[in-house]
């Protein structure tokens, strides 16, 4: 017999793609920092990665009264717009903040697919991953990241 996922399993399960959550989002502000020239401070990090760690709060107790698919699009609606408003404030700019915005967005709704694929759930986030790791990879190619280059001798 099949049995189905009840709306706990559900929430577990996309509790343990939370770091995912945290790491990107807290990834795409070191870029600002780091190539953007913006400096973000370690409470600002710590308050935007507590509002992606309240979306699973959310999530379970709106789940509880009015189902798991519209708990997740208030859940995720609220917190995205709540870390794309902060990140406006933190980044000095509505355009850098719609950047944070959307990966939420897109992040999101890669959960919520990834939660519905129960067999190929595992192949298409590793590969989800990969992509992500590789554009990352790719945008901080020519970053120094420890001050070791040195300028090119003149012979």
């Amino acid at each position: 017999m099949i049995q189905p996922v009840d709306l706990y399993s559900k929430v577990n399960r996309a509790a343990k793609y939370g770091f995912l959550f945290v790491a990107f989002t807290f990834l795409a502000l070191l870029m600002f920092d780091l190539i953007g020239g913006v400096r973000v401070s370690p409470v600002e990090y710590l308050l935007m990665g507590a509002a992606l760690v309240l979306f699973f709060v959310l999530l379970l107790a709106f789940a509880e009264v009015i189902g798991f698919a519209p708990a997740y699009v208030l859940a995720s609606a609220a917190i995205a717009g709540l870390n794309t408003a902060y990140s406006a404030a933190v980044l000095g700019s509505w355009r850098r903040a719609a950047f944070i915005g959307g990966l939420l967005i897109a992040l999101y709704a890669v959960l919520y697919i990834l939660l519905s694929l129960e067999a190929y759930s595992l192949m298409i986030g590793s590969l989800l991953l990969f992509a992500a790791l590789a554009g990352v990879m790719y945008a901080t190619r020519r970053l120094d990241w420890g001050g070791r280059r040195s300028a090119p001798e003149a012979a």
